[in-house]
């Protein structure tokens, strides 16, 4: 979210006011992100771990060059 942060100059009250919430970090997960309030919802983290979640909510990851 720091990135959103410097990159598009949303802070968390704009987050707020669009109805999204943060997620944060957490070890357990290893990913952090956002919830949006259409339902939509946007995470960065641990390749592996984004790959898992991803497929827990019925989407497929596309195979990598050379994987």
């Amino acid at each position: 979210m720091v990135l959103a942060k410097q990159r598009f100059k949303l802070r968390e009250r704009h987050i707020q006011e669009l109805g999204a919430t943060f997620v944060p970090f957490s070890a357990q997960t290893r990913m952090s992100g956002v919830d949006l309030a259409g339902g939509g919802q946007i995470r960065k983290g641990a390749g592996d771990a984004i790959e898992s979640w991803v497929e827990a909510l019925g989407g497929e990851v596309p195979p990598l060059s050379g994987r």
